[in-house]
């Protein structure tokens, strides 16, 4: 990725959270921005488990079949319980997530990487950030930068 590319980026990011023209977040906006930057499906879910915000990437086969299984059909759009639980018993962001870990239960779930992001302010977690996408995982920086030394205990 190129410099330009990155501050491309950087600069949507720095809008969307300095825009001013309304006192609500609008979670779709949010995730939006993300699934653009991070070509990835995106999903903001609340403590309780109410999906507040989707990014979803073109294409009905990419991630379809998971985002059946992540959002209830039944109730509305909350996600499963024992998903919620498994979601809000991350206390810091975890990138590379097998899904299979979380309880996904489909043939595809191999495929996909996923972060998981707490949502927290002063201290209190308000819910969970969801990003998932097919085939690569997501880099860290340890990767691009070999003179980084990765904690202990980060896997």
């Amino acid at each position: 990725m190129s410099s330009v590319q990155l501050l491309d980026k950087t600069r949507k990011i720095g809008k969307l959270l300095h825009n001013n023209n309304s006192s609500k977040v609008v979670f779709n906006d949010i995730c939006s921005v993300l699934r653009e930057i991070l070509a990835s499906n995106v999903l903001v879910i609340s403590r309780k488990g109410k999906v507040l915000g989707v990014g979803s990437l073109a294409g009905a086969g990419v991630g379809g079949e998971l985002r059946e299984q992540l959002i209830r059909s039944e109730g509305g759009s909350f996600i499963d319980p024992l998903l919620n639980e498994r979601l809000l018993s991350i206390l810091s962001t975890k990138e590379n997530v097998n899904l299979a870990t979380l309880g996904f239960e489909t043939a595809d779930a191999k495929h996909f990487a996923a972060v998981v992001a707490p949502i927290e302010i002063a201290g209190e977690r308000l819910g969970t950030l969801f990003i998932y996408r097919v085939t690569e995982g997501y880099l860290t920086p340890y990767f691009y930068n070999p003179m980084l030394t990765k904690p202990e205990g980060l896997d």
